[in-house]
């Protein structure tokens, strides 16, 4: 082998790179487009997107942040308490297959975790179904949280209101071992 390959052979072992995320996402059939979140409604540094089409009585968001590369990403689910009561089966499956969506293409995480992260937060998702939640673990370097909050019927939101979180960081240098560079929509 050439001496001058060997940086670039190194490189794409490491996993150092950009990697496409949207693309992964509409894969599996449920969200087909997105529609980009106006910069000044997500926090700096980061870009959000509206998954589409909504489901599950809800809509969902995706923020991936932090300066030079993604150091988190949050999926957010935001519906009626009702919705959320009455579509939790599904919600959890769609929120524990983009959790491990996520974690595999912006976290590096390694298949051997990727099962046990799906169904924790699966797991999580239908215990906030009805009350509020929130609970983290740590799967190697990845740090998943799961947050769930109603708000109550009033006069304001009569139907009262339901928003799951699930919430991903991960220590470490992006561009090493597995984990690539930039992760972006």
């Amino acid at each position: 082998m050439s001496r001058a390959l060997l940086p670039f052979l190194l490189l794409s072992q490491a996993g150092a790179g950009t990697v496409e995320l949207l693309p992964r996402l509409y894969s599996d059939g449920v969200f087909r487009s997105a529609e980009k979140v106006p910069d000044a409604q997500v926090p700096r540094g980061s870009q959000g997107v509206k998954l589409l089409p909504g489901g599950y009585g809800g809509e969902w968001f995706l923020t991936l942040g932090g300066p030079k590369g993604t150091v988190s990403a949050h999926l957010s689910y935001l519906g009626t308490g009702i919705g959320l009561a009455q579509n939790v089966a599904p919600v959890a499956k769609l929120s524990g297959r983009v959790g491990a969506t996520l974690a595999s293409a912006c976290f590096g995480t390694g298949t051997d975790r990727l099962s046990a992260l799906r169904a924790w937060v699966e797991e999580k998702v239908r215990a906030g179904g009805q009350d509020d939640l929130n609970v983290e673990r740590t799967f190697g370097p990845l740090r998943v949280q799961v947050l769930t909050q109603h708000t109550h019927a009033s006069d304001m939101l009569p139907a009262g209101q339901a928003e799951l979180d699930v919430i991903l960081t991960r220590t470490g240098t992006p561009g090493s071992a597995t984990r690539p560079d930039t992760c972006r929509l």
